[in-house]
């Protein structure tokens, strides 16, 4: 009944229908299911017109946890925190948005991780004050991961655009090798 009235734009009933369905799925113990649930329901919250409640981040932050660590679904954990994202994106809470997808980071997929980095990154300097150092650590670090995953050819463009803007550049960071070596003292 849920995902027919999702299906018809019926967003509001939808909305209850889910949230009734979580309930029952938490009760008779069927995790997947009520992760599942949690999450249309925050969609289905997001998207109705005029929106009457606000958008539940709490639901998708539960059925992000439930996927990742009941149900050990890093795939379904992923597209939650990345629809999750793109909604608090929309709303402009980016700082929030930021957050999240670093938490999704992992040791287990270097290509998953620098993409996580990267729409991080974004985030940061799409703040009303744009946290550009944040930027440009986020992206070098999304750079190295494309690098460690063999995708080259995305992690050149990846550190020339945190690297292109000096003002970019954090101070602690050598501008060039050069720079590095005499700052180091190391000579050939």
């Amino acid at each position: 009944m849920a995902d027919l009235c999702f299906l018809v734009q019926h967003y509001e009933l939808a909305y209850s229908c889910y949230h009734t369905a979580k309930k029952d799925f938490l009760s008779d113990q069927a995790m997947l299911y009520a992760a599942g649930a949690l999450e249309m329901a925050a969609v289905s919250a997001f998207l109705q017109a005029g929106a009457p409640r606000p958008y539940p981040a709490h639901y998708m932050d539960t059925a992000i946890q439930t996927y990742r660590d009941v149900c050990k679904s890093m795939v379904l954990a992923e597209r939650c925190a990345l629809l999750s994202a793109e909604i608090l994106k929309s709303q402009v809470k980016y700082s929030e948005a930021a957050t999240l997808l670093i938490k999704m980071t992992s040791e287990d997929s270097d290509l998953r991780s620098a993409l996580l980095l990267e729409q991080a990154a974004h985030c940061f300097i799409n703040m009303r004050n744009p946290m550009v150092r944040k930027f440009a650590f986020h992206m070098i670090l999304a750079g190295h991961r494309f690098s460690k995953a063999g995708q080259v050819s995305l992690s050149t463009p990846t550190h020339l655009m945190s690297w292109s803007n000096p003002t970019l550049v954090p101070r602690f960071v050598p501008v060039n090798g050069v720079d590095f070596l005499s700052e180091t003292k190391f000579h050939l």
